[in-house]
């Protein structure tokens, strides 16, 4: 896998909760990497702006086509009015079932303190048994 480093938008406080997300997306077909790129820098650009967003990385594991997502959020308002926002509304609309295979996804709760989020510590929540896992479709 290879990662991004993690973006910080806001200072953190190590006493504070914060909501945090971590996604798997797999693509169906190296002929939706394109598709998939477009979309996921129109994302990234969206992110940098979004209230609330506190910091975020991204990973990439290219012979699976698998990439990954790790953020941190203010609250779980925040997290939500990014999702439900365009573009990662309208990429989520474009890029169903056609084109990608299962998305995972797992919603929790982090302190400050556990800040920068690192894959090596949070992918275990893609799991089968995670709280706060959604799987589509």
């Amino acid at each position: 896998m290879i990662a991004s480093p993690w973006f910080r938008f806001a200072r953190v406080d190590p006493e504070r909760k914060y909501a945090a997300l971590v996604g798997l997306a797999e693509l169906r077909s190296i002929t939706v990497v394109p598709t998939f790129v477009y979309y996921g820098a129109q994302i990234d650009f969206q992110l940098r702006r979004s209230p609330g967003v506190v910091g975020y990385r991204s990973a990439i594991a290219p012979l699976g086509l698998r990439f990954y997502h790790l953020s941190a959020w203010e609250d779980r308002d925040a997290l939500h009015r990014f999702i439900r926002s365009d573009p990662h509304r309208r990429a989520m609309d474009t890029l169903d079932t056609r084109w990608l295979g299962k998305a995972t996804f797992s919603y929790w709760e982090v302190s400050g303190s556990e800040m920068p989020l690192k894959f090596s510590r949070e992918l275990f929540r893609l799991g089968p048994d995670s709280p706060g896992r959604v799987v589509y479709p």
